[in-house]
């Protein structure tokens, strides 16, 4: 019987082009670039068109954080949230603050406002946070905590130092790593299992098209019950040489990356082939 305390571990990669069906094919969790023109009709019609276990991610619009989450914009764009978030059936959204928004006691407290008063919504939040929040971690934490946020980082680029925010969940984005080829060895694959031990759930994001064959090869590790390995303290490559992926360099041929389905650098036009006005109905709110 595999241990009961292995994380649910769910895979995400930025960067697809083409139908959501045949991407929720190959990876369960599908995180949405900013979407904020699109009609609401539009994210209606993606759900059906998907299997009921698919999960997305959509993003807040970003005239909430721009506003400073205060005022009637704020809230506006709130509203727009709770709305695509019903229509995909979201379990999560995700925010991104921008590097003006700094971490005053100001912002810190208007944040810690504006959440507390929709402590009720059925979706939780993980917070991409830029700039100064970067080097002040403490602070991103204290929100984040207050908020009840979910702190949105990349594991393998933190300072030595530097520990993991806390919490049950998790959202972890991963830039890549330094490099000709930016690749993930399995060692380091196998550490953000390692990392995940002692939380509930998370989401693990490999940010852009030509990160797909590592998504593939985590999600599955984890279904191959990579996780019960990482409880036990199982490493299964501790006999190899950690070598930042170059062993894995066949993995990335022409079979496994196709250019037609995914975009190299996960813009918004990667979802280009799903939005098509002339399906969507006049009627549609926006």
């Amino acid at each position: 019987m595999p241990p009961m305390n292995a994380p649910q571990i769910l895979t995400a990669n930025i960067g697809f082009r083409g139908p959501h069906a045949r991407y929720f094919g190959e990876l369960p969790v599908l995180e949405l670039p900013p979407l904020d023109h699109v009609r609401l009709g539009t994210f209606t019609r993606w759900r059906k068109e998907v299997p009921a276990e698919a999960r997305f991610v959509p993003r807040v619009p970003d005239a909430v954080a721009l506003a400073g989450f205060v005022g009637d914009e704020a809230a506006a764009g709130w509203e727009r949230t709770r709305a695509i978030a019903s229509r995909l059936r979201a379990e999560l959204v995700l925010l991104r603050t921008p590097s003006t928004f700094r971490p005053t006691a100001e912002n810190r407290a208007a944040m810690k406002a504006f959440f507390a008063d929709r402590a009720g919504d059925p979706f939780q939040v993980a917070w991409w946070a830029d700039g100064l929040w970067e080097s002040q971690p403490e602070a991103r934490d204290e929100v984040a905590d207050a908020a009840g946020l979910i702190p949105v980082v990349d594991p393998l680029a933190l300072d030595d130092d530097e520990p993991l925010p806390a919490g049950a969940q998790f959202y972890w984005r991963l830039l890549g790593r330094l490099g000709l080829s930016g690749r993930y060895s399995d060692h380091d694959l196998y550490k953000l299992l390692e990392l995940a031990q002692g939380r509930d759930s998370g989401v693990i994001v490999f940010t852009s098209a030509r990160m797909r064959p590592d998504a593939l090869r985590f999600h599955g590790m984890v279904a191959a019950g990579g996780a019960e390995l990482a409880v036990a303290g199982d490493d299964p490559f501790d006999d190899f040489e950690d070598d930042e992926g170059e062993d894995d360099d066949e993995a990335f041929d022409d079979d496994s990356f196709d250019d037609d389905s995914f975009d190299e650098d996960g813009d918004d036009d990667s979802l280009d082939d799903s939005m098509d006005d002339d399906s969507m109905d006049d009627d549609d709110e926006s």
